[in-house]
C-alpha cells in the first residue's frame, strides 16, 4: 500500500495545457470524461466523454479522429436521453481497417458482417456521423464540436452540451475543490504502456449565467495511452474491457476502483483501487475484487451487464455495494463493442469497520463484443420463457381459464388443466430450445423501426407455443423417441394427452391477438387471416413430408428421383418450416405498418430463412456432436426423404449409393443399427453435407439482399444480419 501526504500533491490549477507533453499529445488514444449531478427543480445526472484517436495511414501524416458520447437522466428515471457521435474521418478510417479486429477472438464472420453493414448502411441508429467541423487546441485546452464545447481557464473548465432529445443547452462551470490525482498506471500490461490517468474527482458545478445550484458536483478525468488498453498486443490479441467506479463519499473521501478484464470469459488481468480519504491521504492497492450481484439484459442490444456489484478491497478492509439509480443507462458506441453501460448509482458498505455511503458512477466497458452469436441467443432465450409463462403459467388457475375461454357455465377444474396441459407443455419448453423464432421476429420488427416491447407477449407465444405444439405432433407422426435429449412428450405422457396439448397450443395464443390493446381492428383481422393461412400451409407441408415417408419403397423412390424431386422437397420445406416463420415476419410488418412491398419482402425473407433452417437441420441429423439432441441418423431410420439424403443418392459412389438406396427403401434393413450407421457414414462421406450447406447459403443470401433495402440501420438490423449468416453454420435444435 502507498501512502502520500498532502504536501506531495499538486495545487488546484487545472493541468490541461500540455502542448509540450509529447507523451500525451502523441498518444494513440486519449479521452476526456465528465460526469456529475445538478440539483435545481429536479436532480439531473449527466455524463459526457470525448475520445481522440490517432489515425495512421500509409504515406500520410497522422490525423486525429473523434467520437463522443453523452447522456442525461432525471432522478425519477422518467427521462433518459443519450447521444453517440463519430466524425466522418474516423468513421471511414475505422471501416477501412478491420485487420486488428480479425486477429482477435471475435468470430471472423461476425466481424466481416459488421464491417460490411457499416459500409453499406452506416452506423446503427442512434449513433450519428456528425459532419460539424471540429476545433481542437491544447494550449490552453479547447474543444468544439457541434453543441459540445470544452474551454480551459486557469482555475476552471467551461463545459457546454445540449440535451440529445430537445436541444436544451447546458452551460456549466467546473471548479476544482481539491488537488488533482494522478493514479499510477492502473494495470502494468506486458504488451504496452496501457493508460495514464489524471483525475479531478471533487469539483463544484455552477450553471453559467444562472444562480449557483443548491447542490451540484462533478467528476473530471483525462486519460491517454495506447491501444494495448483495449486489445492485447500479443499472439492472442484478446479484446479487453473493464468495470470502473468513480465514488464520492459523504465524508468527503473519493474512491477509484477498476478491474481490467479479458472479455472472452471475463477473466481479470489486473485490478486497482485508490482512496483519498477526508484527511487528504491517498491509499492505493491492487488487491481488488468486483463480484456481480445482479444483471440487466438490454432490450435493444441484448447485452448482459452486471449492473449491481459488490466491491471487496481486503487490504483496506473495504466491502461495499454499488447499486444503479436505474438499470437502463446504456449508451450505443461506434465499433465492435456496440454499447457501454455508463450509469449513475449509489454505494453503501464499510471501510475499516466504519459505515460509508455515497454517490458513484459505474462504467461497464466491453460487454457488447460478440464472440459467438450463441451467447446472444442464449441471453435472449432466457428472457422469453418468463414472458410466455406470464400468459401460460405452469400452474393454471381459474383466472387464466376465464381469460382463455370466458366465464364458466358450470365449474372449471384448474388442477386438471395444469396436469393434462401445462405439465407436458412446460416439460418440453423447459428443455431449452434455441427460441430463435421469437428472436427472429423481434429483431425484424426492430429493423423495421418498430419497438417490439408492447407486442412481445403475443409474438413470443405465437412463435413458441404454436411451434411447441407442432413439435409434439411431429414426434407422434414420426414415431420419434427423443426430443431435446429426453423422452418425446407422447412417450412420457401418452399419445392422447400429447395430441390434446399440441392442438390446444395451436389456438391458445390467438386470444392475445384478439385482446391486444395496441392493435386496431384492421390489424387484428389481417394478422388472424395471415396466421390461419400459414398454419394451413404448414400442415400441407407436413402432410407432403409424411407422404414421402409412408410411401418410401424402391418403385416410388425411382419415380421420385426421375421426376423433379428437388423442387418438391423445397416446396415441402417452404410449407412445413417456412410458412409459420413467414406468418410471423408479415405480422411484424403489419404491426410496423409497413407497405405491401416491404411486407412481401419480409415474408419472402422469412420463408427463405425457414427453408435454410430446415436444410441445416437435415445436415445436423447426421451429426455426432453432443449439441445434437436427437438420435444421429434418425431421418434415415424413419425412411424420410430429405434434401441431404437426396443429394447423397446423387453424389455417393455407385456401390455406396446402392447400399444407401437399399437401406432407405427397406423397413427391415432400417431396423438394423449397424446398417443405419453404415448409411450415416455413406452420407457423411458423399460430400452431400457440404453441397447442402452451400445450397443453404445460396438461398439465404439473395433473400437478405432483397429485404435489407427495407430495413432501417438499427442494432436489430445488424443482429438480424448476423443471425442470417450464423444460421448456416450454427448447431440448431428444432
Amino acid at each position: 500500500m502507498d501512502l502520500l501526504k498532502d504536501d506531495k500533491m499538486s495545487d488546484k490549477k487545472l493541468l490541461l495545457s500540455f502542448g509540450t507533453e509529447s507523451s500525451r499529445s502523441g498518444a494513440p488514444l486519449e479521452w476526456w470524461y465528465f460526469h456529475g449531478c445538478l440539483q435545481e427543480d429536479e436532480t439531473i445526472y449527466f455524463m459526457l466523454c470525448v475520445f481522440r484517436n490517432r489515425m495512421e495511414r500509409a504515406n500520410e501524416l497522422s490525423k486525429h479522429g473523434y467520437t463522443a458520447i453523452f447522456s442525461l437522466m432525471n432522478d425519477d428515471k422518467s427521462l433518459y436521453r443519450s447521444a453517440s457521435w463519430v466524425d466522418p474521418d474516423f468513421y471511414s478510417y475505422y471501416i477501412d481497417n478491420k485487420e486488428i479486429a480479425l486477429r482477435t477472438e471475435i468470430n471472423s464472420q461476425l466481424v466481416e458482417a459488421i464491417f460490411y453493414e457499416y459500409k453499406i448502411s452506416g452506423p446503427p441508429e442512434p449513433i450519428k456521423i456528425n459532419y460539424s467541423p471540429i476545433l481542437f487546441k491544447r494550449d490552453p485546452f479547447e474543444f468544439h464540436w457541434d453543441t459540445i464545447h470544452i474551454v480551459q481557464n486557469p482555475d476552471y473548465l467551461l463545459l457546454s452540451f445540449s440535451d440529445p432529445k430537445d436541444g436544451t443547452p447546458h452551460d456549466l462551470k467546473i471548479i476544482p475543490r481539491s488537488p488533482h490525482l494522478e493514479p499510477k498506471h492502473t494495470i502494468n500490461l506486458p504488451s504496452g504502456q496501457g493508460m495514464s490517468y489524471l483525475c479531478y474527482p471533487d469539483n463544484d458545478l455552477a450553471i453559467v449565467g444562472g444562480q449557483q445550484p443548491v447542490s451540484a458536483t462533478a467528476w473530471f478525468d483525462h486519460q491517454w495511452g495506447d491501444y494495448s488498453w483495449l486489445v492485447r498486443n500479443d499472439e492472442q490479441h484478446s479484446v479487453l474491457g473493464w468495470d470502473w467506479l468513480g465514488i464520492n463519499l459523504e465524508d468527503g473521501s473519493e474512491i477509484i476502483v477498476i478491474v481490467h478484464r479479458e472479455m472472452p470469459g471475463l477473466h481479470p488481468i489486473g485490478a486497482y483501487a485508490l482512496i483519498r480519504n477526508q484527511d487528504r491521504e491517498i491509499l492505493e492497492t491492487h488487491d481488488v475484487v468486483i463480484k456481480p450481484q445482479r444483471y440487466w439484459l438490454s432490450p435493444k442490444t441484448g447485452i448482459l451487464y452486471p449492473v449491481a456489484m459488490l466491491v471487496l478491497i481486503p487490504e483496506l478492509k473495504a466491502e461495499f455495494q454499488f447499486t444503479p439509480v436505474t438499470d437502463n443507462q446504456e449508451i450505443p458506441v461506434f465499433g465492435l463493442q456496440r454499447a457501454v453501460w455508463q450509469g449513475a448509482g449509489n454505494v453503501s458498505g464499510q471501510i475499516d469497520n466504519k459505515s460509508i455511503i455515497g454517490t458513484a458512477r459505474g462504467e461497464l466497458n466491453g460487454y457488447g463484443y460478440l464472440f459467438k452469436l450463441d451467447d446472444y441467443l442464449k441471453h435472449q432465450a432466457e428472457k422469453i420463457d418468463p414472458i410466455i409463462e406470464s400468459f401460460f403459467p405452469k400452474i393454471i388457475r381459474e383466472e387464466h381459464l376465464q381469460s382463455y375461454a370466458g366465464k364458466a357455465e358450470g365449474e372449471y377444474f384448474p388442477s386438471a388443466v395444469s396436469e393434462f396441459l401445462a405439465e407436458p407443455v412446460w416439460d418440453l419448453l423447459s428443455r431449452k430450445g434455441k427460441r430463435w423464432r421469437p428472436i427472429f421476429t423481434q429483431l425484424l420488427m426492430g429493423a423495421l423501426g418498430k419497438d417490439s416491447g408492447p407486442y412481445e407477449a403475443m409474438l413470443y407465444c405465437l412463435a413458441e407455443l404454436v411451434h411447441t405444439g407442432s413439435l409434439i405432433i411431429d414426434d407422434i407422426e414420426d414415431a420419434s423417441l427423443l426430443r431435446r435429449g429426453e423422452e418425446a412428450i407422447h412417450i412420457r405422457y401418452g399419445q392422447d394427452l400429447a395430441i390434446n396439448a399440441a392442438n390446444t397450443l395451436y389456438f391458445l395464443p390467438i386470444t392475445l391477438l384478439f385482446e391486444h390493446p395496441a392493435l386496431d381492428e384492421k390489424q387484428k383481422l389481417e394478422i388472424y387471416q395471415l396466421m390461419t393461412r400459414q398454419y394451413i400451409r404448414a400442415h400441407l407441408g407436413q402432410g407432403q413430408d409424411l407422404y414421402f415417408t409412408r410411401n418410401m419403397n424402391p418403385h416410388n423412390l425411382d419415380k421420385w428421383m426421375n421426376d423433379s424431386l428437388e423442387p418438391k422437397l423445397f416446396q415441402t420445406y417452404s410449407l412445413k418450416t417456412g410458412a409459420p416463420l413467414q406468418g410471423l415476419a408479415e405480422t411484424a410488418a403489419i404491426i410496423a405498418r409497413a407497405g405491401q412491398e416491404c411486407r412481401k419482402a419480409c415474408g419472402s425473407f422469412a420463408s427463405a430463412f425457414g427453408v435454410t433452417f430446415q436444410i441445416i437441420d437435415d445436415i445436423h441429423n447426421f451429426s455426432h456432436s453432443p449439441n445434437w439432441t436427437k438420435t444421429s441418423g434418425e431421418d434415415l431410420t424413419e425412411g424420410k426423404m430429405t434434401y441431404v439424403i437426396y443429394e447423397s443418392l446423387k453424389n455417393a459412389p455407385e456401390n455406396d449409393r446402392i447400399k444407401l438406396y437399399n437401406i432407405l427403401t427397406s423397413k427391415e434393413l432400417r431396423k438394423d443399427p449397424d446398417l443405419i450407421q453404415e448409411g450415416v457414414s455413406i452420407i457423411m462421406e458423399s460430400g452431400s453435407l457440404d453441397i447442402c450447406r452451400e445450397k443453404a447459403r445460396s438461398i439465404i443470401r439473395p433473400a437478405w439482399e432483397s429485404v435489407s433495402v427495407y430495413l432501417q440501420p438499427t442494432e436489430q438490423r445488424l443482429l438480424l444480419k448476423l443471425l442470417t449468416i450464423h444460421l448456416v453454420d450454427m448447431d440448431l435444435e428444432k
